[in-house]
């Protein structure tokens, strides 16, 4: 299996408020997700 690097820009972040860490909404993760396994099993 080939491995690829892929680079996401301007994806929509928000910030814990206990520790301040970023964080993305299920809904972006969710779409990151159905893209990549999109990309498996098409190469």
């Amino acid at each position: 299996m080939e491995q690829r690097n892929v680079v996401l820009t301007n994806i929509p972040q928000g910030e814990c408020p206990l520790c301040g860490s970023q964080v993305y909404k299920m809904q972006i993760m969710e779409r990151i997700e159905t893209l990549m396994a999109t990309a498996e099993r098409s190469s």
